[in-house]
């Protein structure tokens, strides 16, 4: 009898330790690593050459676009992360290669891609510090 009470009492607390809410530190460090493959994606778009299509472009874009997604989402458990800025820059990154036309050469959008994608990154590194992500 006694065991029965047992395992009823600890069950629903060993439910409930186990349901917990990520603890923040995991949340801050899935937020950081969401940041540096945001990273990784846009630097994969800055490093493109004039000798890619802008269909290399595209599917750079489309890495750019599930790495911003990760963030969103981690940042959700992470109440320091502001993301305004990084989401502007990201908007204004998207724009800009969407605007492109398949048959403009990347050479011609290369200056224009650039300078979103170094927005995108500088508003991650404000957001690196803020949060104190290891570099």
């Amino acid at each position: 009898m006694k065991k029965a009470i047992t395992v009823l009492v600890a069950f629903p607390l060993l439910t409930l330790i186990a349901c917990q809410p990520t603890s923040t530190q995991n949340a801050t460090a899935e937020f950081c690593g969401n940041l540096a493959k945001l990273e990784q994606a846009v630097n994969q778009m800055s490093n493109l050459t004039p000798a890619s299509t802008v269909g290399d472009l595209r599917g750079a874009d489309r890495a750019v676009d599930q790495a911003i997604a990760n963030v969103r989402e981690s940042a959700k458990r992470v109440k320091e992360a502001r993301i305004d800025d990084l989401n502007q820059a990201y908007n204004n990154l998207d724009k800009t290669v969407n605007r492109l036309s398949n048959r403009q050469t990347l050479a011609s959008a290369a200056t224009s891609v650039q300078q979103a994608a170094a927005k995108v990154k500088s508003a991650k590194a404000q957001l690196d510090s803020s949060i104190n992500c290891p570099r």
